[in-house]
């Protein structure tokens, strides 16, 4: 058997003193005041006989009446304590440490109804050496069966190259063990320490017989049972006859029946149910071999090519697609259906008297943006654009004004406003004639602080009677603040731009 990979077993361990890697538990510092293993759950009864463990220990450091478990074998979880206090039954190798001589020990125990047993003999350890063990049952030796552990200095096991062959005459009728563990505490309010590690283990269950042989170049091993349940299933075999036929009887769960209608033999594989009908078994067509996908089709399971498959999924509108991450190399254009992007410009205002007659230029500071003020009659701001080709020609322009009012009016009314008013001329390559329109928007402030930011929205109407607008066209726009009818008549506007639908996520020739 391979040597155990600990990271798949569970630890308990709640003062932190364990680590695990796959083929070491290493404990440090650690007490025998303390309720802390690391199992794998084999399943029940799983070693009902004969079992042989291998595993190598070093005790790195131990102190006076210290002592560790490096392996146990039982069918409760808990510490060792807690098992035997619940007349429990295990076996374990013990580490031990007595007050008297200060040496470090190794002896083997037996816990049968909560009753201990020890071997007889220790073997005295010195610290920071690693140690090889061998441990086993056999149930044929003794009323009850011995257990084993022999002590080896290197990890060849030499059987008379032991430096130790421990042995316990077990006690109580034969038990079967469902946990191995490659470390745990006795919890007996003791407090000193011992440190060090167990590894390489691995854990090989004696109880099944088995077959050996040739087979070719290769030698073969099966368990008793395995050898009819996996390849010859006597059992299930029978010999009723099959569309007439008795020679060679498989089993009925396998058979192939070249009928056409129901057979008495549950699971018959029926001739009539293979096709491309619902419930039939796939069939394959003559497709090329090389081809990349395969789909089921009127005809059976057909191979299939990538464009097919593009083809196929471009007739599924509601099919969803996730990229996951990866870019899209010479994909020709996107375009969908319907306006599902909006293209937006910036655009540039100008003041053509700044200063004076015009509008401000006002730069940023720690209060504001910055952009240009306007608080006198007159003021307006121009800034042009042209409507793109991915313009859907069919919805609205939107303007939009980010402007911050740069009086304090936190001594107005709640309806207070600030009136702008957009005026849009625009033709087209070839036009001579200009289409107007003009937008004015109040926008209430209330009793707003100076600099507080607020946003405009101009609805510009591409459809309008005598004034539509058109893909391609050039637009015009003014942009004056209507002081008359405003309670905030000093603004200082930030940016404006140009919001349109598109088809397309982005500009295409």
């Amino acid at each position: 058997m391979a040597v155990q990979d600990f990271t798949t077993y569970t630890e308990v361990d709640p003062n932190s003193r364990i680590a695990v890697s796959a083929s070491r538990v290493t404990w440090t510092g650690i007490t025998a005041n303390e309720d802390a293993y690391v199992y794998r759950d084999f399943g029940v009864k799983h070693f009902a006989g004969n079992f042989v463990s291998y595993l190598t220990i070093n005790t790195t450091a131990s102190a006076q009446t210290s002592e560790m478990f490096p392996w146990a074998m039982t069918n409760s979880l808990d510490d060792i304590k807690g098992i035997a206090d619940a007349s429990g039954n295990l076996l374990c190798v013990r580490l031990t440490n007595p007050s008297s001589p200060d040496e470090l020990r190794i002896v083997i125990q037996e816990y049968y109804g909560g009753t201990q047993a020890e071997s007889a003999a220790f073997y005295t350890l010195t610290r920071g050496t690693n140690y090889y063990l061998k441990i086993r049952r056999d149930e044929d030796v003794g009323t009850y069966g011995t257990f084993y552990c022999d002590v080896f200095p290197n990890s060849s096991r030499v059987a008379g190259e032991a430096l130790a062959n421990l042995t316990i005459t077990l006690h109580a009728a034969k038990i079967d063990y469902r946990y191995v563990h490659g470390a745990i505490t006795r919890d007996n309010n003791v407090n000193n320490t011992q440190s060090g590690y167990s590894q390489d283990l691995q854990v090989i269950n004696l109880v099944h017989a088995g077959y050996i042989w040739m087979e070719d170049e290769n030698l073969r091993g099966f368990e008793e049972n395995a050898v009819e349940d996996t390849y010859l299933h006597t059992r299930d075999v029978d010999d009723t006859p099959v569309n007439g036929v008795t020679i060679a009887p498989i089993s009925s769960n396998w058979a192939f029946d070249h009928v056409g209608s129901a057979d008495p033999h549950t699971g018959y594989m029926l001739e009539s149910n293979i096709g491309t009908g619902s419930g039939n078994y796939p069939i394959m067509d003559t497709a090329a071999v090389d081809n990349d996908y395969a789909k089921f089709t009127g005809t059976g399971f057909e191979g299939i090519a990538y464009a097919d498959v593009l083809a196929d999924l471009s007739n599924t509108g509601t099919a969803n697609f996730d990229w996951n991450g990866q870019g899209l190399i010479e994909t020709g254009t996107i375009t969908a259906a319907s306006s599902v992007w909006n293209h937006e410009h910036d655009l540039f205002a100008t003041s053509l008297d700044p200063g004076a007659s015009g509008a401000t230029r006002t730069s940023p500071d720690a209060n504001t943006l910055g952009g240009w003020q306007m608080n006198a009659v007159g003021e307006t701001l121009y800034f042009e654009a042209h409507m793109e080709a991915e313009w859907d020609a069919a919805s609205d322009l939107i303007v939009n004004a980010w402007w911050e009012v740069n009086v304090d009016n936190t001594g107005g009314t709640a309806t207070d406003t600030a009136d702008l008013q957009l005026v849009v001329r625009y033709k087209g390559e070839g036009n001579t004639a200009i289409k107007t329109q003009t937008v004015e928007v109040a926008t209430t402030v209330g009793a707003s602080a100076q600099y507080k930011q607020y946003k405009t929205v101009f609805t510009i109407d591409h459809d309008g009677s005598g004034s539509e607008i058109a893909s391609l066209d050039i637009l015009s726009f003014a942009l004056n603040l209507e002081t008359d009818t405003s309670e905030v008549d000093d603004i200082i506007l930030n940016l404006i731009e140009l919001r349109y639908a598109t088809t397309k996520p982005s500009l295409e020739a």
